[in-house]
């Protein structure tokens, strides 16, 4: 039994480390290569959107502005509004706002009991990564300069995993076959829940653009159909924008 769960732990943990290995790749070699691909095929037209939905949100809220002085309690000025805008009566242009959601990762601000544990699990992996301790010179050239990047931008998730992959010898042999497999079993739960962990990172940074249309671009066919697909929401949002500017020179001036 202690054999196969030993067995089943260093599967895990190779395992574990190839999928930190892919994911340090994708997030800060092939995102920044794939960004940059899809910025020059569709940057100018995704800027030219922003600034459009930027500008409608300022109109949009001196219009909200507007309402809330002038319309409330006059049943006249308000149909007028409603008939413009299709407005919802609490929520005027609330429909109208174009939203993008851009999925960022991050830490945000840490705690200072995290702050603490990182540089805790920072000194425990050094001592086995390091070759000088561990005399590991393979695992120490495979990820050194990932537990680096990792301290360096306060990753907790990061170090958590490489601490969870390293810093546990499986292999050590223990007084009594009790104690191993009980701390063998708790060792493969942890690394199996970190597997689990590295695979949904892996998925979300995946499903998120660019490296969501990362077999895409090199699709003409798909590239053309995704730039008409933005220059109709160019011209919409353009449309729709002229209509708000309009809109706010009429009732400013009897408001």
């Amino acid at each position: 039994m202690v054999q196969l769960l030993r067995a089943k732990a260093l599967r895990m943990q190779a395992l574990l480390l190839d999928l930190i290995e892919y994911w340090h790749y994708a997030n800060s070699i092939l995102l920044p290569k794939t960004e940059e691909k899809y910025r020059r095929l569709f940057g100018k037209f995704e800027a030219e959107l922003d600034a459009m939905i930027k500008a409608s949100s300022r109109i949009e809220q001196k219009l909200n502005s507007l309402y809330d002085r002038a319309v409330k309690g006059n049943p006249a000025t308000t149909e007028a509004f409603r008939f413009v805008f299709h407005f919802n009566e609490n929520k005027p242009l609330s429909h109208c706002c174009c939203s993008r959601n851009n999925a960022i990762s991050g830490c945000g601000s840490l705690a200072k009991q995290d702050v603490a544990d990182i540089k805790r699990k920072y000194y425990s992996i050094v001592k086995c990564l390091h070759p000088d301790a561990s005399n590991n010179a393979t695992m120490f050239s495979r990820f050194w300069n990932i537990l680096v990047l990792a301290y360096k931008n306060s990753d907790y998730f990061l170090i958590s995993q490489l601490y969870n992959a390293i810093c546990f010898d499986i292999c050590r042999f223990y007084s009594s076959v009790s104690s191993e497999e009980k701390l063998l079993t708790e060792r493969l739960m942890v690394l199996e829940s970190s597997v689990t962990e590295m695979k949904q990172k892996i998925k979300e940074l995946f499903e998120n653009k660019p490296l969501l249309y990362i077999r895409k671009l090199d699709d003409p066919i798909w590239i053309k159909k995704k730039r008409k697909e933005l220059i109709n929401k160019i011209l919409h949002q353009r449309s729709r924008l002229k209509l708000q500017q309009r809109a706010y020179a009429a009732f400013k001036v009897h408001f």
